[in-house]
C-alpha cells in the first residue's frame, strides 16, 4: 500500500493526514493536528506508520525557522521515504496558475486545488479563514485565478483592542445583530459583516463572469460564518458534490491537505 503523509504548516498550527493512494479525496487513514513545536517533539510517536510512508508533502507559511525544523523531523521520522515542500507552479494537481506574482501562497494554491478535487468542474470561490483570510477564485477551464488577502477574524478583533485608546478586545460573534447597541456587539458584528462581505462579493463577481460559481469554505474561524453564509455546521461528505447542487456553498475543513496529497499523487508531479 502506498501512503501519502500531507502536512499543512499555518501560521498558528500544523495541521497532517495520512492517505492511502488512489484513496477517494478526503478520505485518510489518520490525521491529526497542534503546534509545530509539539509536531517536532514527537513526531514519531505522533505520525503512526512512518516507517511504511512513500511519500511525505508539506506546505508552509510560517517563518523559515519553523519550516526548517519541521523539515528535519519530517526527513528523521520519513523512514527513508522522499520528503518535498509543495510551492506553487505553473501548473499542478490540475490546475493551471495564473497568479500573475512569484509570491502566491502555498496554501492558497493547494486549497484551490483541494477544493477543485472535492468538487469537480465549474467556477470556485475558495474561502479559508485562518489567522488571514484568503478567497480565491477559479476558473470552469481550471484556471486558478487568484483572489483576495484580508486580516482574519481574530486579527481584526486584535487590530481594534491594539490600535485604538478605547474599543475592548471582544470574542467573535456567529449570530446576526442586525443593529448592535454595544460596544462590543458593533466591534463583532462589523467583523462578521467584513468577513462575510468580502465572500459574498466575490461570488457575485465571479458568478457575473462565469454564470455560476460553488462557494467552498474552510479554516478554524469558518465556523463563526458559517451561518452568515448559508451552510449548515455539520461537516461536508468527502463524496464529489453534484453539478445539481452546484450553488449550494460547502464546508471542508482540510482544503490544503486535500490539495497536497492530490498533488503529490499526480503522475509527473515534481516538487521544488
Amino acid at each position: 500500500m502506498k501512503t501519502i503523509l500531507a502536512v499543512d504548516v499555518g501560521n498558528t498550527r500544523v495541521k497532517w493526514a495520512l492517505r492511502e493512494s488512489g484513496a477517494a479525496p478526503g478520505r485518510w487513514l489518520a490525521q491529526g493536528a497542534g503546534t509545530a513545536e509539539a509536531l517536532v517533539a514527537s513526531l514519531r510517536a505522533t505520525l503512526p506508520g512512518a516507517a511504511a510512508l512513500s511519500e511525505v508533502v508539506f506546505s508552509s507559511v510560517a517563518g523559515e525557522a519553523v519550516t526548517t525544523a519541521l523539515e528535519q523531523a519530517l526527513r528523521a521520522a520519513a523512514g527513508g521515504a522522499p520528503v518535498r515542500r509543495f510551492v506553487p507552479r505553473p501548473a499542478a494537481g490540475g490546475l493551471a496558475n495564473r497568479y500573475a506574482a512569484p509570491t502566491l501562497g502555498a496554501d492558497r494554491f493547494a486549497a484551490a486545488i483541494g477544493a477543485r478535487r472535492l468538487y469537480g468542474d465549474g467556477a470556485l470561490v475558495v474561502a479559508c479563514f485562518g489567522t488571514a483570510t484568503t478567497i480565491d477564485t477559479v476558473s470552469p477551464a481550471h484556471d486558478y485565478l487568484g483572489g483576495l488577502i484580508l486580516p482574519g477574524v481574530d486579527s481584526m478583533l486584535a487590530a481594534l483592542a491594539t490600535d485604538t485608546a478605547r474599543l475592548p478586545r471582544v470574542a467573535p460573534g456567529a449570530a446576526l445583530v442586525e443593529i448592535p447597541d454595544t460596544t462590543e456587539a458593533a466591534i463583532a458584528e462589523g467583523v462578521a459583516r467584513a468577513q462575510a462581505g468580502a465572500v459574498r462579493e466575490t461570488v457575485e463577481i465571479a458568478r457575473r463572469r462565469f454564470g455560476a460559481a460553488r462557494l467552498v469554505i474552510s479554516g478554524g474561524a469558518a465556523p463563526l460564518l458559517l451561518g452568515r453564509l448559508g451552510l449548515a455546521v455539520a461537516a461536508e461528505p468527502v463524496a464529489p458534490a453534484s453539478e445539481a447542487g452546484a450553488d449550494i456553498p460547502r464546508f471542508h475543513e482540510d482544503l490544503v491537505l486535500v490539495g497536497l496529497a492530490a498533488s503529490a499523487e499526480d503522475e509527473g508531479w515534481e516538487p521544488a
